[in-house]
């Protein structure tokens, strides 16, 4: 969806002059509403762990959306990211950080910023990125929480949009998650538009079938916290489709046909290196086996039950006598429980 014209200044409700996308040329204190700002920078020592993390500063309030950034030393990013958090309309949100343990001046570039919303920074030891969203579960201040990765940007109406089509929903309860397309630089989808204005989907079937491209969504933090990443000691990747596929057979998801995130595939991103799963075969395996047991298509789940045979090796695991079983749930599309692991 065209937010302007790249390169030509214009000034926005707020009285900010803003460049291309309508991001700010500057981020002030305060805007025209009269919006204190408040900035709560929490540390913790460089010695501590995920589970063992220690805050000095005061909890957030309650608000509406929590917008949280898992980073690691990509402190050349983080100021477009910002910029386009202080460009939203709607402000009744939150920014988390949470950084895997930078060691390239992320927090000292945090602490210098002045913005009109709250952010709070959390420093832990390098563990996954999976670890991290784990941990912003519970840190969290928002009804809503939604993932922007350090080398993406938000559209100035955001949030205010989905705060609009949450509100749109008939029965709320019934809905996990809230789904809007992607777009380029120069305005152009990812993907294939959403067939009409929204379609609402159950199951791991149907969301593949509207994802041919990168989406960006916002979640109940409750719904969030229900389904943490599992952790394995040692391993620093896990696939998100082991619990976007949990949720999708529990809650449904509405897609709708707005493009509101602006990707940015700054090199180090994950869609574009090696294959981690050989260094997180446990977390391979879980992922495998979910997808195995759930109503993809056929030929996803066959596959599936193969790299569960490839990767529980690597992981030490038995699985031998388990994986004819689970290629009959697969071929017969029985789900079920996860294998143990």
């Amino acid at each position: 969806m065209a937010q302007g014209i790249p390169g030509r200044v214009k000034t926005n409700a707020n009285g900010v002059e803003c460049g291309p996308y309508g991001l700010p040329l500057s981020c002030p204190d305060r805007f025209a509403s009269g919006h204190n700002g408040d900035h709560r920078y929490h540390r913790a020592p460089a010695s501590c762990l995920a589970q063992q993390l220690r805050l000095d500063g005061p909890a957030t309030r309650q608000m509406r959306f929590t917008v949280l950034t898992a980073t690691y030393n990509r402190a050349h990013l983080l100021g477009d990211t910002y910029q386009s958090l202080c460009a939203q309309t709607f402000r009744d949100f939150e920014w988390l950080i949470i950084d895997d343990g930078s060691t390239d001046g992320t927090r000292e570039l945090v602490s210098s910023w002045k913005p009109f919303v709250p952010i709070r920074y959390f420093w832990k030891l390098n563990s996954g990125k999976h670890t991290a969203l784990n941990l912003a579960g519970k840190l969290a201040a928002g009804e809503f929480i939604t993932e922007l990765d350090s080398d993406d940007r938000l559209v100035p109406h955001a949030l205010e949009r989905f705060d609009h089509r949450w509100k749109q929903l008939p029965d709320p309860r019934q809905f996990a998650t809230l789904v809007s397309l992607c777009q380029r630089e120069d305005e152009t989808l990812l993907g294939s538009p959403i067939p009409g204005d929204y379609v609402d989907a159950f199951g791991v079937r149907a969301n593949l079938s509207l994802s041919d491209a990168d989406r960006w969504g916002v979640t109940r933090s409750q719904v969030w916290r229900e389904f943490p990443y599992p952790e394995f000691p040692g391993e620093r990747y896990l696939n998100p489709g082991v619990v976007h596929n949990r949720i999708t057979r529990k809650y449904a998801v509405r897609y709708f046909n707005e493009a509101l995130k602006i990707v940015g595939y700054a090199p180090g991103h994950m869609s574009g290196g090696p294959d981690l799963r050989w260094s997180s075969p446990r977390g391979a395996v879980v992922y495998h086996t979910g997808l195995a047991l759930s109503d993809a298509p056929l030929k996803l789940r066959l596959k599936s039950v193969l790299n569960v045979a490839r990767f529980a090796p690597v992981a030490g695991l038995r699985l031998a006598k388990a994986v004819p079983g689970l290629l009959y749930a697969a071929t017969r599309h029985v789900t079920g429980h996860d294998l143990s692991v």
